[in-house]
């Protein structure tokens, strides 16, 4: 059986390590996922009416500062005449944006 000393030796040992994580530092926030060929991601499109929609899209090549995407059309209601449409030189957003691609909400 421990004596009394022991357990105060750790809890004090204990208090020492939880004085220490208090005072760390917060860790930095972590930065956006790297873009590569074949994750999918939305592409910024924006309907005839004019409202900008998320279409999903998948990365085909990745330029120096850009994307080019895969974006799949809903058809008709978009007033496209191809089910895929081909973007080039897609800048990144952080938010949903008329021709910029951003990475879908978790």
């Amino acid at each position: 059986m421990r004596d009394l000393r022991t357990i105060d030796q750790e809890v004090k040992a204990l208090r020492e390590q939880l004085d220490e994580l208090a005072t760390r530092p917060a860790p930095a926030p972590s930065s956006p996922p790297v873009p590569t060929v074949g994750r999918i991601v939305h592409f910024g499109f924006v309907e005839p009416r004019g409202d900008v929609v998320a279409r999903p899209a998948i990365i085909v090549r990745v330029n120096a500062d850009s994307v080019n995407l895969q974006q799949f059309t809903d058809d008709s209601n978009d007033d496209e005449a191809e089910r895929i449409a081909w973007r080039t030189s897609v800048k990144y957003s952080d938010q949903l944006e008329a021709d910029r691609w951003t990475w879908p909400p978790r």
